[in-house]
């Protein structure tokens, strides 16, 4: 797999170690104190809630941002009740990249160099 390619919608479920693959932004961050201040491109997390039609993530770092528990990502279409093949706003990651990824967030780097 490709690195941060969009994840299959069959591959969605509660659980799965994804990344963020948009750009950076710290909308959705509310709390000034919240470390990391930003949703990086790259940002590790784990799917919270399936549903295709607004799949959430929590976030590494900003588990109780906004950004974790009220942002949701869709597939590329969804018609007729059938989801699109991808949702481009996340990439599915290995456990081990999970990992390396956390590990960078919390000694206050980038989850990517």
């Amino acid at each position: 797999m490709e690195r941060d390619e969009a994840i299959a919608t069959n591959r969605i479920q509660r659980g799965t170690p994804v990344a963020y693959r948009w750009q950076d932004t710290d909308r959705d961050i509310l709390n000034p104190a919240s470390q990391p201040a930003l949703l990086f491109h790259g940002h590790p997390g784990r799917i919270t809630d399936p549903t295709l039609q607004h799949v959430q993530v929590d976030w590494v770092g900003l588990e109780d941002e906004p950004a974790s528990f009220a942002v949701g990502f869709c597939p590329t279409t969804v018609d007729g009740g059938w989801a699109g093949p991808t949702v481009p706003g996340l990439a599915e990651i290995s456990e081990d990249e999970f990992r390396v990824r956390k590990q960078r967030i919390e000694s206050g780097q980038r989850p990517l160099p």
